[in-house]
């Protein structure tokens, strides 16, 4: 790692450098090399959640790499997941008529896991208030539900490697690169979405199969790619190839429209304020209005239903 990203990645709060240069040290001895991209027409594979981040990674990926994707969605049970595979079906006729050669059906699996939906209060969206501007925290919703399972940062890329196994036993096809979608800013307040914690899960990809030629990072803040994205830098690769970002979905709810008020919502609208671009993304702007809405026409409904069930009693 050059003295300039060093510099970058010690910055970081989560980051911890002795232990990304502990790993390096071990990917030396043991394979010559830290990371390197693979040529053109390689296979790999990409998790894909149908988010802003993954979809524009799988393009990417695809048009500035020229790389073979192999795609990856997990049914983790939640209820944005029909939407989230909404967004990955449409990407998928997108970019099978835009990289014919390269395009690969993404694979789909359910993860059978344990889940408990929980809602969390937070006082800020984050905590470095300086990534946003006081317009945008100050009618943050801080309701948001999480899986205490973890499964994203901890299990997911696991479920990765299975896959990778799997092709390799089923069609004899050698795939030892995984692509996450991992922003510098998802570090900033997530241990889990850091350098540190993905040279660490590859490292563990390694140990666990006894092959230290897997390789697992993001193409948007490996060091030695030397260009560390930001969910902007994305948003104004995919306005310059005229990707259709409007049908991603980032939203933690599961409506018909992106709700517009949680966290994901909220990164993503100031994002393409950032980039100076006009977001297409259709969002219910008044949530509460639409909950209460919703509450009222459930009282409506109770009312028409009691008059039955009283008669059904005295009878």
């Amino acid at each position: 790692m050059n003295k300039n990203i060093r510099k970058i990645v010690s910055k970081r709060k989560f980051e911890d450098i002795s232990i990304i240069e502990s790993i390096d040290k071990i990917f030396l001895q043991k394979r010559k090399f830290i990371f390197k991209m693979p040529n053109p027409k390689t296979d790999v594979i990409l998790l894909v959640s149908g988010g802003l981040d993954s979809i524009l990674t799988w393009g990417l990926l695809l048009g500035k790499h020229g790389l073979k994707v192999y795609p990856l969605f997990l049914n983790k049970g939640e209820k944005r997941t029909n939407n989230e595979e909404r967004s990955v079906d449409f990407f998928s006729k997108y970019y099978s008529r835009k990289y014919p050669d390269l395009f690969v059906k993404p694979y789909k699996q359910t993860i059978f896991l344990p889940q408990k939906e929980i809602i969390s209060r937070l006082k800020t969206p984050f905590d470095n208030l300086a990534l946003y501007s006081k317009e945008i925290t100050k009618n943050f919703d801080s309701t948001i539900t999480s899986n205490i399972f973890l499964g994203s940062p901890g299990m997911v890329p696991l479920y990765a490697l299975l896959f990778a196994r799997y092709l390799e036993l089923t069609t004899n096809l050698k795939i030892r690169t995984i692509f996450s979608s991992v922003m510098m800013g998802d570090g900033t307040d997530c241990p889990s979405q850091t350098i540190t914690s993905l040279r660490v899960i590859n490292l563990s990809m390694c140990t666990f199969t006894g092959d230290y030629f897997y390789q697992f990072t993001s193409p948007s803040v490996e060091p030695f790619l030397h260009n560390f994205y930001e969910k902007k830098d994305l948003i104004l690769w995919g306005a310059r190839n005229s990707i259709p970002m409007e049908h991603t979905w980032s939203c933690y709810r599961g409506l018909k429209h992106q709700c517009g008020t949680c966290l994901a919502c909220e990164s993503r609208m100031f994002e393409f304020q950032k980039a100076n671009i006009r977001d297409k993304t259709v969002y219910m702007k008044n949530y509460k209005a639409f909950i209460k809405k919703r509450i009222k026409q459930a009282i409506v409904r109770i009312h028409k239903f009691l008059p039955s069930v009283r008669h059904f009693s005295r009878n």
